[in-house]
């Protein structure tokens, strides 16, 4: 039960916000989000990926929205990240965590595992 209901459990009673535009809305107006659905345009700039290793690899990367590529749309701060383990190299911008290219993935979940969290 607590190791996989029990964080469905704790998302399940969070708020959910849909259509998040990650470069207009501040990562602060949505800080009691368990699930949240970003606009289509949104995507994660792999370019600016990193890893951090303690025992585990940490991995993570920028959810970003507008066009990517060579002319992405750089973001005065980044408040919303894709977070995976084991999943990059832990330098340089290396993230193959799921399949941070498919278009169709817009929509992410709140980190619940305590454990996992101070990393």
């Amino acid at each position: 039960f607590e190791v996989n209901m029990q964080p469905f459990y704790d998302v399940s009673n969070l708020n959910v916000y849909q259509s998040v535009n990650p470069a207009r809305v501040p990562g602060q107006q949505v800080m009691d989000a368990g699930r949240i659905m970003f606009t289509p345009d949104s995507h994660l700039d792999v370019t600016k990926a990193m890893g951090f290793q303690n025992q585990e690899r940490y991995c993570v990367a920028p959810v970003t929205a507008g066009p990517s590529g060579p002319n992405s749309t750089r973001l005065e701060r980044y408040d919303f990240w894709a977070v995976g383990l084991n999943c990059c190299a832990g330098h340089g911008a290396d993230y193959r965590c799921g399949d941070p290219d498919n278009p169709k993935v817009t929509s992410g979940l709140r980190l619940m595992r305590e454990e996992e969290r101070p990393y």
